[in-house]
């Protein structure tokens, strides 16, 4: 095998060895299906009324626009980075989703329950921004828990979801999908060594 082909060999078991949850493979799924991040947000507000008005243009995130049927906007940034324990900053509680007021969600999606409570999703408001802080562990029947399993999976045949079977399966199996991965994956690994000199 020559060199070219060992290195493409390399970076396609380096991208079938990531679960979607991972930072960098989420915000390219998100960005690679646009009607999956709304999904997702649907998902995770527990709201079915939100229709996709655009994208939000933020760094190194997925955002979005969105729209409820009463016609107030709703933005939305999903990540799965920067997760530190807020409790000291603000109140941690766990998120409702019958309060209609909040406006603007910094959804997070973490590979662990990272306040130890239990919740689905826990919830800190602060400065205008209401921060969702979702329990990648948990795991009692719902369409969140569906959601979160298939971003555990690091195989598409062990999913649930069509939509993100479909996307999944694209950026882990076509070359134009493992291309986009590792560029990202390399983009992240810059950004990285840049600030951390």
């Amino acid at each position: 095998m020559d060199r070219k082909n060992a290195l493409w060999t390399g970076e396609r078991k380096r991208v079938a060895e990531l679960c979607p949850m991972n930072p960098v493979f989420l915000r390219c799924l998100f960005e690679y299906n646009p009607h999956l991040l709304e999904k997702a947000a649907g998902i995770v507000l527990r709201r079915q009324d939100l229709v996709r008005k655009g994208r939000l243009n933020t760094a190194g995130t997925a955002g979005i626009r969105m729209q409820d049927r009463n016609g107030q906007e709703i933005r939305v940034v999903i990540t799965g980075e920067g997760f530190i324990p807020l409790r000291k900053m603000c109140g941690i509680v766990p998120y409702d989703a019958q309060r209609k007021d909040r406006t603007c969600f910094d959804i997070r999606i973490a590979e662990n329950d990272v306040f130890g409570m239990g919740w689905p999703v826990y919830c800190c408001e602060s400065g205008g921004i209401t921060r969702l802080y979702v329990n990648g562990m948990y795991s009692r029947e719902s369409a969140l828990s569906s959601f979160l399993h298939d971003l555990r999976c690091r195989s598409p045949e062990n999913m649930l979801l069509p939509e993100l079977i479909l996307t999944v399966r694209y950026l882990k199996e076509s070359e134009p999908g493992i291309r986009r991965v590792i560029r990202a994956l390399d983009e992240a690994r810059l950004e990285e060594q840049t600030a951390f000199g």
